[in-house]
């Protein structure tokens, strides 16, 4: 299970991928170009792995940001973690 501070680390790292849209420093026509564009090669994660990650994802993480902040970032824990997900 992730640490906060894994969390926080992990907040810092998709802030990062659209700190050029938020900041209106991007290049390409448009911020989907942009996230297009950042998702084209894998990604190495704070925790070292690499992944590849759909151009929604970055759009739903300014969205996110937009509404929220940083901590909109923060990834949270399920809430149903530990219980059985099964259908009555």
């Amino acid at each position: 299970m992730p640490t906060e501070d894994d969390k926080r680390k992990l907040a810092l790292f998709r802030f990062s991928m659209i700190a050029p849209v938020v900041n209106g420093t991007f290049r390409e026509e448009s911020k989907m170009a942009y996230f297009r564009a950042a998702t084209q090669t894998p990604l190495l994660l704070p925790n070292g792995s690499l992944v590849t990650y759909a151009p929604e994802t970055l759009k739903s993480w300014y969205l996110q940001y937009n509404h929220g902040g940083l901590d909109a970032l923060i990834p949270r824990s399920r809430i149903d973690l530990g219980r059985t997900r099964a259908m009555t």
